[in-house]
């Protein structure tokens, strides 16, 4: 293990808050003087700030399926808009689906 591997380890653990005080220290001051080790750490920084909040638990999972179902009719004002302007749907469109309770 080369010496700048060891600090791109010290700012994986950095990023994700999992480093001692003295680690943090020793990773900051290491960071001062060269860039590469830098810019890896601000890369992992930026990684676990904007990537791993996209794994969601169950609970925000649910959450947020429900806050995306559409909108209960919107089907039919759609279908009965884009009649008016002409446009034909097959009988199969126009039938209306079973309530989610009979999937």
């Amino acid at each position: 293990m080369d010496d700048h591997s060891r600090y791109v380890e010290l700012a994986a653990l950095g990023a994700g808050g999992h480093l001692s005080e003295e680690d943090l220290k020793e990773l900051h001051g290491h960071t001062e003087t060269c860039t590469d080790c830098k810019n890896a750490a601000a890369e992992l920084r930026e990684l676990v700030r904007l990537h791993l909040p996209l794994t969601q638990n169950r609970l925000r999972q649910r959450i947020n399926t429900m806050m995306n179902r559409p909108d209960p009719g919107a089907r039919e004002r759609f279908i009965r808009r884009g009649s008016l302007e002409g446009i034909s749907f097959s009988p199969e469109v126009i039938k209306l689906p079973p309530p989610e309770d009979e999937l």
